[in-house]
């Protein structure tokens, strides 16, 4: 008599053969429910084995497309220097400050608000 551990490794042309014999009294339905069995991991190997082809072909087809977008880039050049936008460095450290002051109002505006206030409460009686 075989091991469970000794059946568990057989292959399926050797469990088919063993199906196929004969000689060996199978019980009623053994037969189908062996063939059903061994059907069933040759389709999910099967599945698998075309999961691993449409990923393939999909990464390959993601690669392409973004090596053609990077090639064929429809506007400007891609390795020119940029251009300054502001004609003096008076004028953009005015603009950088007018920005900074705007974030630092709505920060603060936002550091008042009650919903704020609200989480601050929560969060510090969590830390407690």
């Amino acid at each position: 008599m075989k091991k469970l551990e000794d059946i568990m490794n057989l292959s399926d042309s050797e469990l088919e053969a063993i199906s196929n014999d004969s000689r060996i009294e199978v019980p009623e339905g053994l037969d189908r429910s062996v063939r059903t069995a061994l059907e069933a991991r040759r389709g999910a190997a099967g599945r698998r084995n075309m999961f691993k082809i449409v990923g393939g072909v999909c990464s390959v087809a993601a690669a392409l497309t973004a090596c053609l977008l990077i090639l064929n880039h429809p506007g400007k050049d891609l390795y020119a220097e940029p251009e300054d936008t502001f004609s003096s460095p008076e004028e953009a450290y005015a603009y950088l400050q007018s920005a900074l002051g705007r974030i630092g109002s709505n920060v603060q505006e936002s550091m008042e608000s009650p919903a704020m206030e609200n989480g601050l409460r929560i969060t510090r009686e969590l830390l407690k």
